[in-house]
Protein backbone atom coordinates (compact mmCIF):
# COMPACT_ATOMS: atom_id res chain seq x y z
CA UNK A 1 0.00 0.00 0.00
CA UNK A 2 0.88 3.54 -0.45
CA UNK A 3 2.76 5.49 1.92
CA UNK A 4 4.95 2.41 3.50
CA UNK A 5 8.13 3.28 4.91
CA UNK A 6 11.58 1.79 3.58
CA UNK A 7 11.85 -1.48 5.79
CA UNK A 8 15.08 -3.83 4.70
CA UNK A 9 14.53 -5.65 1.63
CA UNK A 10 11.24 -3.99 0.33
CA UNK A 11 11.39 -1.37 -2.19
CA UNK A 12 9.51 1.89 -0.87
CA UNK A 13 5.82 1.18 -2.01
CA UNK A 14 5.20 4.93 -3.53
CA UNK A 15 4.18 5.25 -7.29
CA UNK A 16 7.18 6.52 -9.39
CA UNK A 17 10.18 6.02 -7.05
CA UNK A 18 12.73 3.56 -6.64
CA UNK A 19 14.92 3.37 -3.76
CA UNK A 20 18.71 2.62 -3.99
CA UNK A 21 21.13 1.11 -1.35
CA UNK A 22 24.68 2.31 -1.72
CA UNK A 23 27.38 1.32 0.21
CA UNK A 24 31.29 2.94 0.47
CA UNK A 25 34.43 1.21 1.60
CA UNK A 26 36.84 3.20 2.66
CA UNK A 27 40.51 1.89 3.69
CA UNK A 28 39.08 -1.16 2.96
CA UNK A 29 42.50 -2.67 3.77
CA UNK A 30 43.51 -0.89 6.80
CA UNK A 31 46.73 1.08 4.66
CA UNK A 32 46.46 4.18 6.49
CA UNK A 33 44.21 6.98 8.51
CA UNK A 34 41.94 8.89 6.71
CA UNK A 35 40.00 11.86 7.96
CA UNK A 36 37.04 12.64 5.22
CA UNK A 37 34.68 10.62 3.19
CA UNK A 38 33.23 12.78 0.42
CA UNK A 39 30.53 11.29 -2.41
CA UNK A 40 28.86 12.90 -5.14
CA UNK A 41 26.28 11.85 -7.35
CA UNK A 42 27.18 12.02 -11.14
CA UNK A 43 24.67 11.07 -14.23
CA UNK A 44 21.02 11.23 -13.40
CA UNK A 45 21.70 13.19 -10.43
CA UNK A 46 18.29 15.29 -11.12
CA UNK A 47 16.38 12.38 -10.97
CA UNK A 48 17.92 11.36 -7.50
CA UNK A 49 17.63 12.39 -3.65
CA UNK A 50 19.37 11.37 -0.79
CA UNK A 51 17.05 9.54 1.51
CA UNK A 52 15.95 7.55 4.48
CA UNK A 53 17.42 9.21 8.16
CA UNK A 54 21.26 9.91 6.95
CA UNK A 55 24.60 7.77 6.30
CA UNK A 56 25.12 4.11 8.45
CA UNK A 57 28.72 4.78 9.47
CA UNK A 58 30.73 1.16 10.33
CA UNK A 59 34.21 1.55 11.97
CA UNK A 60 36.30 -1.03 11.98
CA UNK A 61 39.41 -2.53 13.77
CA UNK A 62 42.96 -2.88 12.27
CA UNK A 63 42.15 -6.90 13.41
CA UNK A 64 38.87 -6.36 11.70
CA UNK A 65 36.61 -6.27 14.76
CA UNK A 66 33.97 -3.84 14.54
CA UNK A 67 34.46 -0.30 16.94
CA UNK A 68 31.65 1.24 16.09
CA UNK A 69 28.34 1.71 14.25
CA UNK A 70 26.02 4.92 14.58
CA UNK A 71 24.11 6.98 12.10
CA UNK A 72 24.93 10.65 11.37
CA UNK A 73 21.54 12.76 10.00
CA UNK A 74 21.37 14.43 6.79
CA UNK A 75 21.28 17.43 8.80
CA UNK A 76 24.51 17.16 10.55
CA UNK A 77 25.88 16.24 7.23
CA UNK A 78 23.71 19.81 5.90
CA UNK A 79 22.31 17.49 3.26
CA UNK A 80 18.80 18.99 2.11
CA UNK A 81 16.18 17.97 -0.51
CA UNK A 82 18.44 19.79 -3.17
CA UNK A 83 21.39 18.28 -2.16
CA UNK A 84 23.75 16.43 -4.49
CA UNK A 85 27.18 15.83 -2.47
CA UNK A 86 28.18 15.48 1.19
CA UNK A 87 31.36 14.98 3.34
CA UNK A 88 31.83 13.22 6.14
CA UNK A 89 34.73 14.30 8.94
CA UNK A 90 36.41 11.54 10.39
CA UNK A 91 35.97 11.72 14.28
CA UNK A 92 39.21 12.42 16.07
CA UNK A 93 38.71 9.20 18.40
CA UNK A 94 39.04 7.59 15.01
CA UNK A 95 41.92 9.12 13.34
CA UNK A 96 44.82 7.29 15.72
CA UNK A 97 45.19 4.08 13.87
CA UNK A 98 44.42 2.88 10.59
CA UNK A 99 40.72 2.45 10.84
CA UNK A 100 38.00 1.69 7.69
CA UNK A 101 35.15 2.70 6.93
CA UNK A 102 31.49 0.98 5.79
CA UNK A 103 29.11 3.81 4.86
CA UNK A 104 25.41 3.07 3.51
CA UNK A 105 23.35 4.98 2.72
CA UNK A 106 20.11 5.24 0.22
CA UNK A 107 18.68 7.36 -2.55
CA UNK A 108 14.92 7.36 -4.26
CA UNK A 109 15.21 7.89 -7.66
CA UNK A 110 12.20 9.31 -9.78
CA UNK A 111 11.22 7.23 -12.47
CA UNK A 112 7.94 8.49 -13.07
CA UNK A 113 8.41 9.95 -16.57
CA UNK A 114 10.34 7.18 -17.93
CA UNK A 115 9.71 4.25 -19.59
CA UNK A 116 13.42 3.16 -19.64
CA UNK A 117 15.55 2.48 -16.88
CA UNK A 118 17.18 5.61 -15.56
CA UNK A 119 21.26 5.49 -15.50
CA UNK A 120 22.62 6.90 -11.79
CA UNK A 121 25.92 6.67 -10.18
CA UNK A 122 27.65 8.17 -7.49
CA UNK A 123 31.52 8.85 -6.77
CA UNK A 124 33.29 9.40 -3.72
CA UNK A 125 37.01 10.10 -2.51
CA UNK A 126 38.47 10.22 0.86
CA UNK A 127 42.21 11.52 1.37
CA UNK A 128 43.63 8.29 0.46
CA UNK A 129 41.33 7.12 -3.00
CA UNK A 130 38.66 7.53 -5.05
CA UNK A 131 36.05 4.87 -6.63
CA UNK A 132 32.60 4.89 -8.40
CA UNK A 133 30.12 3.01 -9.13
CA UNK A 134 26.11 3.16 -10.59
CA UNK A 135 23.31 1.35 -11.37
CA UNK A 136 19.87 1.64 -13.18
CA UNK A 137 16.70 2.58 -11.93
CA UNK A 138 14.05 0.07 -13.68
CA UNK A 139 10.95 1.85 -13.88
CA UNK A 140 9.24 -1.68 -14.92
CA UNK A 141 11.06 -3.95 -12.60
CA UNK A 142 13.51 -4.22 -10.24
CA UNK A 143 17.10 -5.17 -10.17
CA UNK A 144 19.14 -6.69 -7.45
CA UNK A 145 22.73 -7.85 -6.56
CA UNK A 146 25.67 -6.02 -5.47
CA UNK A 147 28.56 -4.32 -8.47
CA UNK A 148 32.15 -4.27 -7.03
CA UNK A 149 34.16 -1.75 -8.61
CA UNK A 150 38.37 -3.10 -8.02
CA UNK A 151 39.63 -0.28 -6.13
CA UNK A 152 40.95 -1.63 -3.14
CA UNK A 153 41.65 2.13 -1.18
CA UNK A 154 37.83 2.98 -1.84
CA UNK A 155 35.20 0.82 -3.07
CA UNK A 156 32.23 1.24 -3.45
CA UNK A 157 29.12 -0.68 -4.37
CA UNK A 158 25.32 -0.67 -5.29
CA UNK A 159 21.81 -2.49 -5.04
CA UNK A 160 18.59 -2.26 -5.50
CA UNK A 161 15.79 -3.62 -2.72
CA UNK A 162 14.48 -6.73 -3.99
CA UNK A 163 10.98 -5.69 -5.12
CA UNK A 164 8.01 -7.32 -3.55
CA UNK A 165 4.70 -7.15 -5.12
CA UNK A 166 1.55 -6.67 -2.99
CA UNK A 167 -1.33 -8.22 -4.21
Amino acid sequence: SAGKGVTEGHYKEETGKRTMNWQIKANEEHRTTISYIHDEMGEGADKMNYSGEGITVKVVNPDWSVAATYTVPWSQLGVNASSTEWTYSIPDQYKDKNYSFVIDYTTDVDVSDSIVPVTVKNDADTDYGEGGTGGKADPGQALGGFQHPPARRLSFAQHERQRHHCH
